[in-house]
């Protein structure tokens, strides 16, 4: 019914923060254009200035970000894309 967005960020020196949005992440691409934002999976935007790096988790290739444990994933569709900002 309705879109949510799940917003990771940290302010400097203090713990990654999250907060809920009511919105789509194709509605904030436009707007974080500016910004080294970008798409990597249907589910996911990240922060290219906080990938520490890239690598094969199985057979999926996924991100590894500064301040987050979990890998996000970097689908087939988004990743010609998306390595073009790294």
């Amino acid at each position: 019914m309705d879109n949510y967005v799940e917003i990771y960020y940290q302010i400097e020196g203090e713990q990654v923060r999250k907060e809920l949005l009511r919105n789509s992440l194709k509605n904030l691409e436009e707007p974080l254009q500016q910004l080294p934002i970008r798409r990597c999976h249907r589910s996911y935007m990240i922060n290219t200035s906080k990938v520490t790096i890239i690598k094969r988790l199985e057979k999926k290739q996924v991100a590894m970000l500064k301040g987050i444990q979990e890998p996000i994933p970097i689908s087939k569709t988004y990743h010609s894309h998306f390595e073009s900002f790294l």
